[in-house]
C-alpha cells in the first residue's frame, strides 16, 4: 500500500486507543531513517552497490509509520520487515524495535520485552535462536 494509504489506516487505528501510553504498534515497515531501517542500496539489475567500507546500506522504511509514531507516541513499537537490522531506539518517548533475523542462515531473532504497570518498558533484550 502507499505511505498515503497507511498513514491513514495507522491514524484511524490509532484514535481508537484509549491510553497511548500503554499502546504498543506493531507494523511491519520499521519508521524511515531510524536505523531500523539500513537495508544495501540496489543498483537497477537490482543487485547490491559497494562503497568503500563495503555495502551501501540506505533508510528503506516507511515514512508513514515515522511520523505516526512521532504524532501518537505509543508506548513500544515492533517491526520485523528489515533484516539486516537487530537493534531498539527511541523517537520521543517510543521504544522502537526491529528484531531482524537472517533467514538465509538460519538464524532467528526476537526480542523479550519486560514492562512495568507503572513505568512502561522496564528493559528489553534482544535474543538470537
Amino acid at each position: 500500500m502507499t505511505e498515503d494509504v497507511l498513514a491513514a489506516k495507522i491514524d484511524e487505528l490509532a484514535a481508537q486507543v484509549p491510553d497511548m501510553s500503554r499502546c504498543i504498534f506493531n507494523v511491519h515497515a520499521p519508521p524511515w531513517g531510524s536505523n531500523l531501517d539500513l537495508a544495501p542500496e540496489l543498483d537497477e539489475d537490482f543487485k547490491p552497490t559497494m562503497e568503500a567500507g563495503g555495502l551501501k546500506m540506505i533508510p528503506v522504511g516507511s515514512t508513514a509509520v515515522l511520523e505516526a509514531i512521532r504524532k501518537w507516541q505509543p508506548l513500544l513499537s515492533l517491526h520485523g520487515h528489515i533484516h539486516e537490522c537487530s537493534a531498539g531506539v527511541k523517537i520521543g518517548r517510543t521504544l522502537c524495535i526491529n528484531t531482524g533475523s537472517e533467514y538465509h542462515e538460519g538464524v532467528l531473532r526476537g526480542t523479550l520485552v519486560i514492562l512495568d504497570p507503572k513505568k512502561g518498558v522496564k528493559n528489553y533484550a534482544l535474543t538470537v535462536g
